[in-house]
């Protein structure tokens, strides 16, 4: 695989890392926020979707954390600009 196409696969791999865990944060959040309302008349499914939301924030972390350790051990391998591309331009 071309170091072009490993930059691509890294810098997707972060971009969903960090959509992920953008949207996780977000419905636990939310989620967390309508426990706190309605405490003790919350129905069972309210706190298992708070727990699956927390839980998916979490994988979110994960995610990030791998996704950038990745891009650090190319930058360190191949160089910080390696399978760059320059914009297309008119000269």
């Amino acid at each position: 695989m071309s170091l072009i196409q490993q930059r691509m696969r890294l810098d997707r791999a972060r971009t969903a890392a960090i959509w992920t865990l953008a949207g996780a944060a977000l419905l636990a959040s939310g989620s967390i926020g309508t426990l706190a309302a309605e405490w003790a008349d919350a129905p069972w499914w309210r706190w298992g979707a708070a727990i699956t939301f927390v839980a998916l924030t979490v994988y979110g972390v994960v995610r990030v954390i791998g996704a950038v350790r990745q891009l650090r051990r190319f930058h360190i391998e191949h160089g910080p600009d390696a399978g760059r591309q320059s914009p297309v331009g008119r000269h």
